[in-house]
């Protein structure tokens, strides 16, 4: 008896926790263009904040990650 009481609460718990979980995922889902927005904008935010030596570095990562990229492509498609 105390057994199948312990498995039903269990089981209780365990269905809150995943009412809980996709709940969160909904919200997630809904307020994802907002979400995504205000993250732009703190980016930059922080790139604007950043002295001209660290920009440079920045654009020089993405010159190389496009060329890591397109190496790929090549590699890729042959």
């Amino acid at each position: 008896m105390e057994a199948e009481e312990e498995q039903r609460r269990r089981l209780k718990i365990e269905e809150a926790l995943e009412i809980q979980s996709l709940r969160r995922i909904i919200s997630a889902y809904l307020n994802y263009p907002d979400a995504a927005e205000e993250d732009v904008r703190r980016y930059e935010r922080s790139y604007r904040k950043l002295p001209p030596a660290h920009k440079f570095l920045v654009l020089c990562f993405l010159f190389l990650a496009l060329s890591v990229l397109l190496g790929i492509a090549v590699i890729w498609h042959k």
